[in-house]
């Protein structure tokens, strides 16, 4: 990552160390410090950040979620582990969202548990998000089956929303979409 910034002069070495001892003072991760000081946005970074790592970028809010694959394993393990499983390959490899894909514990433990090979893939906190949005719809699908529960609602900004992912809600049994809004002008939403 230093030396794809430093080759394409967005910061010099030494500032990029700065940063690294910044972000860990901080506790902070050093991508969201680099997009935080505008050196650069969160798509080139991540597209950097994919390639060096040698995976792709796992792109959730393009590609679908396959729900078979995702109830692979709990939504607790999966959050506890930063992984989304999101489709099977015709071969059964299966392709996992992670937000660190060089997790060789965490392939590791999803092979041995799963018994099929894993093909990681970079998954921003977005991406990770979204599958876990999906593990808390199925909860409210299991609400549905109990007789008193006539509707299931949530609230949302809708910022993470597509037409495929409203699909899948309803077919997960959500019956009304609550959007909130802060501010009608872009600007001043941002800022809230």
């Amino acid at each position: 990552l230093k030396n794809k910034l430093v080759e394409e002069k967005l910061i010099t070495p030494e500032r990029f160390d700065a940063y690294v001892v910044e972000a860990e003072r901080k506790n902070q991760n050093l991508i969201d410090l680099l997009i935080s000081e505008k050196i650069a946005d969160t798509g080139y970074l991540n597209n950097i950040l994919a390639s060096t790592l040698g995976v792709e970028l796992a792109n959730l809010a393009v590609r679908k979620i396959n729900l078979e694959t995702l109830r692979l394993i709990t939504e607790s393990t999966a959050r506890q582990r930063q992984v989304i499983i999101f489709d099977r390959e015709q071969d059964g490899t299966l392709s996992v969202a992670m937000a660190d894909p060089n997790n060789l514990e965490t392939i590791q433990f999803l092979r041995e548990r799963l018994q099929v090979r894993i093909r990681p893939y970079l998954a921003t906190a977005d991406d990770l998000n979204r599958g876990f949005a999906i593990y808390g719809l199925q909860s409210s699908g299991d609400f549905k089956k109990i007789e008193q529960v006539s509707e299931i609602i949530t609230i949302t900004n809708g910022t993470l929303l597509t037409k495929d992912m409203i699909d899948s809600l309803e077919k997960a049994g959500l019956t009304r979409i609550n959007i909130s809004l802060h501010s009608l002008n872009p600007e001043k939403s941002k800022i809230l």
